[in-house]
């Protein structure tokens, strides 16, 4: 009996040391593949229309914003809020401004909240550079998703405990976002679908 016991645990051995080039394959294929999308990116600005649905634990419901989104590479981007109020966050100067139109402050930095964990903070969401993402996450294709959806898990223990992860989907032609999942640690989520 002992002896098919060690027999088990060297075979789950073996089997963990082929597993792990595996996985750290499909780890760097992934991050490859990311860069490659991210690489077709246009350096014309971007215009959209977006859904941001935010589940809050402490809530029933769900609190559901939309609005327009220009992203204006490099220099950053202006999120603006319609419904349910308007409110508008731009990022353009590399500094965060928010505020109703025509009203907005800077906010400071340790207001930003899990945005604010992003490679190039609010406006990573549309603007982080492969290499910035390969430092901050660790990068692996969303299980089940279609061509172009990743999921990123932070390296930072810091990060970590903002933000558990973001699954990313991406137009695989063009790398624009289409939905970008943000789970906070505390298990507050914030989808944002894009419509370009």
């Amino acid at each position: 009996m002992a002896g098919a016991a060690k027999m088990r645990t060297w075979v789950l051995v073996v089997l963990a040391c082929f597993a792990w080039p595996a996985s750290a394959r499909a780890v760097d294929d992934a991050a490859a593949e990311l860069a490659s999308i991210l690489g077709r990116r246009s350096t014309e600005p971007l215009d959209a229309r977006f859904r941001q649905t935010k589940r809050i634990a402490l809530l029933r419901d769900p609190l559901i914003s939309t609005g327009r989104v220009r992203f204006e590479p490099p220099d950053g981007m202006r999120w603006e809020v319609v419904s349910p109020e308007p409110v508008v966050v731009d990022t353009r100067d590399g500094v965060v401004r928010s505020g109703p139109p025509g009203a907005m402050e800077e906010v400071p930095e340790g207001m930003i909240g899990a945005f604010g964990a992003l490679p190039g903070g609010f406006s990573g969401v549309f603007g982080a550079t492969a290499a910035d993402i390969a430092v901050a996450f660790d990068v692996t294709r969303a299980a089940g998703r279609e061509p172009g959806a990743f999921r990123l898990t932070p390296k930072d223990p810091t990060m970590a405990r903002l933000l558990e992860r973001i699954d990313l989907e991406l137009e695989p032609e063009t790398g624009v976002p289409r939905r970008v999942v943000l789970y906070e640690a505390g298990g507050d989520t914030s989808e944002i679908e894009i419509f370009p």
